[in-house]
């Protein structure tokens, strides 16, 4: 994973409106030292305010985590009028704001945080659809500052977890082959950083055969375009079948696994008498 960075932003402060008069700060890390860039696009290694009153820098491509060195140099005349001078982070946040008055040379530590990192997700649990097998339901609990999170898979024992996708919810449904074991981990991104993977869940499809449902719906008494109710049929806990009732009798197929035991849920729904409203359901071979 590649190491993250951002950019700081730098303002100088002279009481007396007319610069810095020669005196400087520099910014450090580890004994390197870091390039300041003017408003004009111009780098320069001494950090400092050339004339009035105020003026800003940035500091571009800061790793994330590095402690820097900030050094004040009073080379020059006026420290006194020389104020302060204040860093800002990436959200433009203020992180360090430091007076000078008549100082003489000192260095303050500063450490750089790009970006809050989102925590671990937790409570991933995976379930096959049971009105179709060969989906799997996935859901996580939320995590804070997180802006999406990204679902990784494999399959069997290998540790290669590849990209399945993108969301902004705590759940997807993904396709799965039959007879295969799948793993699954998801991480919560923040603004600038990834956090930490879940733990893995893994799931183990069936192969199955299926067989159908006829299901055949009747209106005895024709008049449901004026009393209309609809028939909802349920598989499992997934519902399979939402149709209305028809003056007409007609059969639709309903597809389910022969793997298990499967309850089969009807409900006719509409506000009027249901008495004269017929269904059969018939398993075909």
């Amino acid at each position: 994973m590649a190491q993250l960075s951002c950019s700081l932003k730098v303002i100088f402060d002279d009481s007396g409106k007319d610069g810095w008069s020669r005196n400087y700060i520099s910014v450090t890390n580890k004994g390197q030292q870091l390039q300041f860039l003017d408003r004009h696009g111009v780098k320069t290694s001494h950090g400092s305010l050339a004339y009035g009153q105020l003026d800003s820098f940035i500091i571009n491509n800061v790793t994330d985590g590095v402690t820097l060195t900030i050094t004040y140099y009073p080379t020059g005349t006026y420290q006194s009028e020389n104020s302060w001078y204040i860093f800002y982070d990436y959200d433009d946040s203020p992180i360090l704001s430091q007076g000078i008055g008549n100082a003489t040379q000192f260095s303050t530590q500063l450490t750089v945080r790009c970006c809050c990192t989102p925590a671990k997700v937790t409570g991933l649990e995976v379930k096959l659809k049971k009105e179709t097998p060969y989906y799997a339901d996935l859901t996580w609990n939320v995590v804070e500052d997180a802006l999406y999170y990204r679902l990784t898979g494999a399959r069997g024992n290998s540790n290669q977890f590849q990209l399945l996708g993108e969301y902004n919810s705590t759940r997807a449904t993904l396709f799965v082959l039959p007879s295969t074991t799948y793993r699954y981990q998801v991480t919560a991104l923040g603004n600038f950083s990834w956090g930490e993977p879940s733990d893995s869940v893994s799931i183990t499809t069936y192969h199955y055969t299926a067989c159908s449902l006829s299901v055949a719906v009747y209106d005895n008494l024709d008049d449901i375009l004026s009393d209309p109710a609809y028939l909802a049929i349920t598989i499992g806990d997934g519902l399979a079948l939402y149709k209305n009732f028809d003056s007409k009798s007609y059969t639709d197929q309903i597809q389910i696994p022969t793997k298990g035991a499967w309850t089969v849920t009807t409900e006719i729904i509409g506000e009027r008498d249901t008495s004269d409203l017929e269904y059969i359901i018939r398993k075909k071979s």
